[in-house]
Order: structure tokens, then C-alpha cells, then sequence
């Protein structure tokens, strides 16, 4: 094999390049066709790295790099070319430079002469401070911890899947046992069980469908059927296994009547011999509806923080600072999670879940045929980690020693001022070109002319609907049309009619709580008011009570009167009266609001002048003299009255419109001469850019920020691993003729 340097396929590779997640549970998928433990894990490459740190490349690295890269590297479609040989010659060669990486990285985080505070930290919290010669020596009690998990959360992962699987081989057997006791009677028709209609709330007299959220689980345990035959007598009730369903359970997206299929395949024989096969088939109807979002939150986690499973913790933590936030380090132990030993200890438990011990035994099973062994997938882990940390502390070292600049962000903003500015030059219609600019906000709005008429009168605003039913909606749509006067009389008596679901505040869609994910169980909640895991407030104690609905007039009074108090406060300035207003109202909103397109915008809707293109093409005219009544009673951020005392309501036939002013960001004019002093420039950065008050400023220096590190790790990765470094036959020796023979093996050549 050739030792040409590839460069078709550019990208930065020196970092761990294979998941751990998949490997446990594939049992005999293996490309090696030599199924030979020692040939898998032969060396075909010796790195000697730094300071004498030596480092192996095995086969079974490269057929996981290749089986990974390959598949991209071989195909066309994906923009390259490269024959079988030339992708493994580029697997080799990434995964020699990673190696030698690893070596360099594990001096630099162990450098104890260095005056960079952040390594000198490292050094008291190393999980192996009396050692360098293996990658994981280099790690920090917190970093060693953190891939231990990651194994331990794949193998949990794998076992899942086989237990599962072992679980449904006995569903089966169970099914299989009742069709044979059913002998040679015919079927009529298959039903649900009774405790199954309970648990999907199915009644005879009842036509309406369930309503399940998105992503909210149908307990297969509680789908049971029986066969009726056709003498009217039934079999026992049975969980239904799934190679019975012919259509899947599925609520991952929204959709109206969906449905799962479950089918029975009655074998017939003619009078001649002749076999054929019935099928009787059992469908559920039901809708699959999206829950009212939730108001996204900002990832703020420290820089130096990483995380184990749920637990956030800093990387320089001590072993008692691990402890003290809640990670059980006796369950990261290896001899804890290592399945061999795990096996070997549950296998003679006759009180062990024989399901899991068996799930133990087929991961060993496809551990073994796959020619690797636990040590391998902790090797990659520790890897992976050694690579992250020093990617962590080559950027931190970057913005610290290279603070982005005030006068570096002016001159970003400047770039960016211009390049907005060109757009407008060759524009045919600028206040088109100025309206698409703002649909979506102003975070990356650089740039608007003087020249927009009535440009200090746009505003934004953010909106909480209070929806007819659909059954109203479609009626109003059809039957009152175009007639205002008549659509006004049914608006009156609508309106009263009008219900809306409380949102629960506290929703956490990952609380896992099996009697409102499943309906299962008892709620496993603990805490306050509604459980996390329903999207709605509950009655009650908010553990097993019902949906918790509000009424049209309960919701705009209350809105009214909070507001009244709000502005009508004299201890607070009228921006803190703004702000606090719109807090309130966006508070509403994620209560109550069903139009889903305003939530978690930056702004809100844009909203022109009266005689000025709408920049959304195609607002309501209702609801957008709706908001530009309540800008004209007051411009003021914060705002929802269109007269003194009286919350600003306009009905269309989607319901109830109520709309609060969120940013006027134009209040000043354009931005034509505002280069021409950089303390006008500096105050225009420092305006919020969306309702989270977030800053232009801060935008565009994290932007900056991520430059830096960006240039900062990849200058260091060029400076220390060569482009030739696999020619160099002091630092790489390559087992050339059993890296040919693997190839030869895999391509069959």
C-alpha cells in the first residue's frame, strides 16, 4: 500500500472518530471475514508519540473508522470517489494522526510547568496523577467519570434492546399457545380485551377519538386481545406481540385518524388439501396533537462544566465534589458495569430477572463475535475524552490570552453594516427588501436605509390567540363569509363559548412519568402543583386530576387586571413597567396562546403602518388593525389597551386576538449615517435585540469568540501534527502487508 498523502476529502478528523452506541447490540454483523479474535485485534500501525508515549492502531479500529467513513468516502452521491482501497488508506491515515494527537494532548494537559491556571488545575484532580503512558492518565476525575458513563449508558442502551427482544419471544410464545388451543375452530373476529378498552377508553356508543401528544407513549403491555370464534366462545386475553402489529404504533408527529393495525392470519384448508390464509384485522383510530410549547430555555451551562448522564459538574471537580452532586461513583466502578463480570455474577442470582440475564448473555455473545472485548469500547471512550479536554483547554487558553475586543466588534458590525447595505443597492423595491429583512426579527438585521417610509412606525408584536373550536371555525368560514355584521353576532356569542387548556409551566417532556406518559401506573411526581411530565395543568393535587380549562372571559379579565396593576404602578420606572408587562403577558401566552407560529420568536410578528406593505404577505386585515389600534393608543413596549382600562380584542374567525407591542427597535430612524461615529454605533449594539434583551454587541462577540477557538485549536492541531507525519518512519510504522491483507479479505480480491 502506497503512503500518498490523501487530500480529496478535507475535514479535521483528530477526534475520537467511532460512537459507542451501536456496537454493543449488533450480534454477527461483522465485516472481518476472518472471525478470529487475534487477527481482529492485530496492530497495524505503532504510533511513538510524544515524550515516548507509545500508541497502537488495531484492525478492529480501522473496520469501525471504515465502516463509519466508508460508506461516504465510496459513494458518489456524497460528492467523492474514492475506491475501497484509497477509503481505507484515508481511514489508516486519520487514525494514526488522531493517535499521535492523543499523545500530544496528554502531555499538554499534564503539564505541571505551565503558567496556564487551568492546567495547573488539572493536576490535583487527575484520576491517575502517578502515570502517563495510557490516554485515560490524562483525564480529570470528572472527564474519566464522564466516559466511563457513556460506556455504561451504551451497554444499559444494548441490554435494553435485548431485553425487549427476549421479552417479545415470550409474547409470541404466548399468542402461538393460543391459536393451538384453539384447535380447529374457526375464526370470526378479533376484538380488544376488556381491561383494554378501559385503558384506551373505548365504549360502544362512543365515536370521538383519544387524543395522545406527540411523543406520548401507548402502553403495549396493556394492548391485549382475544380471538372470538365462530361459535361465539373466545380465547384467553393476550398482550399482543409485535410481528402482530401490521401497523405500528406511532404518535412521534402530529396527525389526525391515525391509526395501529393488529392482524391474525387464520390458517384455512380447503376440502382439497389446499392451504390459504385469512386475515382478520383490528384498527384504533386516533389523533396525535402537539402540546402547547413551552417557552425555551438558554443552555447557561459554564464553560469548564460538563455533563454525567443529568448531572452537571465541573471538569476540575473534586471526588467529593462528584459525590456531593449526586453521582454514585461506586456504579461507575468498571467491575460494576464490565457485562462479562455483571453476567457472571446475576447468572447463578436465582432471584435475578432472567430476562436481563439473558439480555447479559447475548451482549457477551455479540461482544465476542464481533472480536472485541469491554476493555476496547472504555479504550475508545477515554479516547474521545482525552481529545475533548484538550480541545476545552486549547480554546479557553485562546480567549484568554486574546480577548475579543470592543473595537474588534465595532469593526465586525461595520463588515456586516456594509455587506447589508449592498443588499439594498441593486434593489428594485427597498421596502420589500426591508420587510423580508424583519419577518423574522432583527438579531441579524445590520443594516435598514433612512429612506423606508414611515420606517419609526413599524413595530413588532407578540400575539396570544384564544381558538374557536374547529367546528365553530369551519361554520364561520363557510356560512357568514364575507358578512361582517353577521360574523360579529356570532363573534359575540362564540367568544363566551370559547375554552382554552391551561399550560403547565413546569412541562418537562424527558420526566419520565408512567401514568401520563403511558397511562400506567401511579404518577411518580413528589413535588408541587402539576407533575412535569403533563403538558397541562391538572386538578387536584396535579398528580392524576383532569385538564385544567379556562374560559375566555376568566382569561382576558384576568390579563386586564394585571395589567392595569402594572402600568398603574408608581414605584418602578415606565422601562421596568415595559418590561415587567410584557413578562406577564408572555406569561399568558404560554398558557393559553394556540397559534404556535409566534412562540419562541426573537420578537414577535412584524407589523407595517397603516398604508404600508404587511412584510408577512398576507396577515389577517382584522388582526392587523388590531395591532396597529393598540400602537396608535400607545407605542410603548409593553402595551395591549387600545383605550384607557380596556385589553385590545379583535375577533376573526380563528377565535379571540389578543396582541401586546414586543420591540420598536425603529423608533430612531434608519441607520444611513451611523458609522459616522463609533459611540453611535456602540449605543446601536447595545440595544436588545430580541425580548430576552439579548444584545447585537454580545451576538456578534460570541460570534467572535467561536472564531478564536475555531483558529485557535485548528493552528494547534497543524502545528503539531504534520501533514506527512505517516511518512515519517521514526514516529509511524505501519504493518503494511497485514493492512493489504485485511483489505484483500474485505474486497475479496
Amino acid at each position: 500500500m502506497g503512503k500518498r498523502i490523501i487530500k480529496k476529502f478535507i475535514i479535521c478528523l483528530l477526534v475520537a472518530a467511532v460512537a459507542l452506541g451501536s456496537v454493543f447490540a449488533v450480534a454477527g454483523c461483522n465485516l472481518i471475514v476472518e472471525n478470529e479474535y487475534r487477527t481482529a485485534n492485530q496492530v497495524l500501525a505503532t504510533v511513538k508519540g510524544v515524550n515516548g508515549i507509545v500508541l497502537t492502531v488495531t484492525q478492529n479500529e480501522i473496520m469501525d473508522y471504515y465502516n463509519t467513513y466508508g460508506p461516504y468516502l465510496t459513494n458518489p452521491n456524497y460528492g467523492y470517489n474514492y475506491t475501497v482501497e484509497e477509503a481505507f488508506e484515508w481511514c489508516l491515515e486519520n487514525k494514526i494522526k488522531s493517535k499521535y494527537l492523543i499523545t500530544v494532548a496528554m502531555v499538554y494537559l499534564t503539564n505541571t510547568s505551565t503558567p496556564n491556571a487551568s492546567i495547573q488545575a488539572r493536576q490535583s484532580v487527575r484520576m491517575f496523577p502517578n502515570s502517563l503512558t495510557k490516554p485515560e492518565d490524562a483525564l480529570t476525575l470528572a472527564e474519566y467519570y464522564a466516559a466511563v458513563y457513556s460506556t455504561k449508558e451504551s451497554i444499559e442502551s444494548s441490554l435494553e434492546s435485548l431485553t425487549k427482544q427476549a421479552y417479545q419471544d415470550k409474547l409470541l410464545t404466548a399468542y402461538n399457545k393460543v391459536i393451538a388451543n384453539g384447535g380447529n375452530q374457526n375464526i370470526d373476529r378479533i376484538e380488544f380485551a376488556d381491561e383494554t378498552k378501559e385503558y384506551l377508553k373505548i365504549k360502544d356508543d362512543e365515536t370521538k377519538k383519544n387524543e395522545y401528544y406527540v411523543n406520548q407513549g401507548i402502553d403495549k403491555n396493556s394492548i391485549k386481545v382475544v380471538i372470538v370464534y365462530d361459535d361465539g366462545s373466545k380465547s384467553d386475553a393476550f398482550i399482543v406481540p409485535d410481528s402482530m402489529y401490521t401497523t405500528a404504533i406511532d404518535t412521534s408527529s402530529e396527525k389526525k385518524d391515525n391509526t395501529f393495525v393488529i392482524s391474525v392470519d387464520e390458517k384455512v384448508v380447503d376440502k382439497d388439501g389446499n392451504i390459504s390464509y385469512e386475515s382478520h384485522t383490528l384498527t384504533y383510530t386516533f389523533d396525535v396533537v402537539k402540546p402547547r410549547a413551552t417557552r425555551e430555555k438558554e443552555d447557561t451551562m459554564p464553560i469548564d462544566n460538563i455533563k454525567i448522564g443529568d448531572i452537571e459538574v465541573s471538569r476540575y471537580a473534586t471526588k467529593a465534589e462528584l459525590e456531593q452532586a449526586g453521582l454514585n461513583l461506586a456504579e461507575l466502578e468498571i467491575s460494576a458495569i464490565d457485562p462479562v463480570a455483571k453476567y457472571n455474577s446475576l447468572k447463578n442470582d436465582l432471584t435475578a430477572d432472567r430476562d436481563l440475564v439473558e439480555a447479559y448473555r447475548q451482549l457477551n455473545e455479540n461482544i465476542k463475535r464481533s472480536n472485541k472485548d469491554f476493555s476496547y469500547f472504555l479504550a475508545q471512550a477515554y479516547e474521545s475524552a482525552v481529545l475533548s479536554a484538550l480541545q476545552h483547554e486549547v480554546k479557553k487558553a485562546a480567549l484568554i490570552s486574546n480577548p475579543v475586543t470592543q473595537a474588534q466588534v465595532i469593526n465586525e458590525f461595520k463588515f456586516l453594516y456594509e455587506t447589508g447595505r449592498s443588499s439594498y443597492v441593486d434593489s428594485k423595491d427597498r421596502v420589500q427588501t426591508f420587510g423580508s429583512s424583519i419577518t423574522q426579527g432583527i438579531e441579524s438585521l445590520y443594516y435598514y436605509p433612512n429612506d423606508i417610509p414611515k420606517l419609526s412606525d413599524y413595530f413588532f408584536v407578540y400575539q396570544m390567540l384564544l381558538k374557536f373550536s374547529d367546528e365553530q371555525s369551519a361554520f364561520l368560514s363557510s356560512q357568514v363569509g364575507s358578512n361582517k355584521e353577521l360574523a360579529k353576532q356570532y363573534y359575540e356569542v362564540y367568544k363566551e363559548q370559547i375554552t382554552v387548556k391551561k399550560s403547565n409551566l413546569n412541562y418537562d417532556a424527558d420526566f419520565d412519568c408512567p401514568y401520563h406518559e403511558e397511562g400506567r401506573g401511579d404518577c411518580i411526581y413528589e413535588g408541587d402543583g402539576t407533575c412535569p411530565s403533563s403538558p397541562y395543568e391538572l386538578t387536584g393535587n396535579g398528580h392524576d386530576g383532569e385538564i385544567v380549562y379556562k374560559s375566555y372571559t376568566e382569561i382576558t379579565t384576568a390579563l386586564q387586571n394585571d395589567l392595569s396593576a402594572i402600568y398603574a404602578c408608581t414605584d418602578i420606572t415606565d422601562a421596568e413597567k415595559s418590561q415587567e408587562a410584557l413578562n406577564k403577558f408572555l406569561d399568558y401566552v404560554y398558557k393559553y396562546n394556540d397559534d404556535p407560529g409566534v412562540m419562541n420568536t426573537s420578537a414577535g410578528y412584524a407589523i407595517s403602518p397603516e398604508g404600508e406593505p404587511d412584510p408577512n404577505n398576507g396577515f389577517d386585515k382584522d388582526f392587523l388593525a388590531l395591532c396597529r389600534r393598540v400602537y396608535d393608543y400607545s407605542g410603548k413596549v409593553g402595551n395591549a389597551f387600545d383605550a384607557d382600562g380596556q385589553l385590545a380584542v379583535e375577533m376573526t374567525s380563528f377565535g379571540a386576538h389578543i396582541v401586546m407591542i414586543s420591540m420598536t427597535p425603529f423608533k430612531d430612524g434608519g441607520l444611513d449615517n451611523l458609522l459616522d461615529d463609533n459611540a453611535k454605533v456602540l449605543a446601536y449594539l447595545n440595544r436588545a435585540i430580541n425580548i430576552d434583551g439579548d444584545t447585537l454587541f454580545d451576538t456578534l462577540k460570541k460570534n467572535l469568540e467561536e472564531d478564536i477557538k475555531t483558529r485557535a485549536y485548528n493552528t494547534f492541531t497543524d502545528e503539531h501534527v504534520k501533514a506527512d507525519l505517516t511518512e515519517d518512519e521514526s514516529i509511524v510504522t505501519i504493518e503494511t502487508k497485514k493492512v493489504e491483507k485485511m483489505i484483500k479479505k474485505y474486497t475479496g480480491k
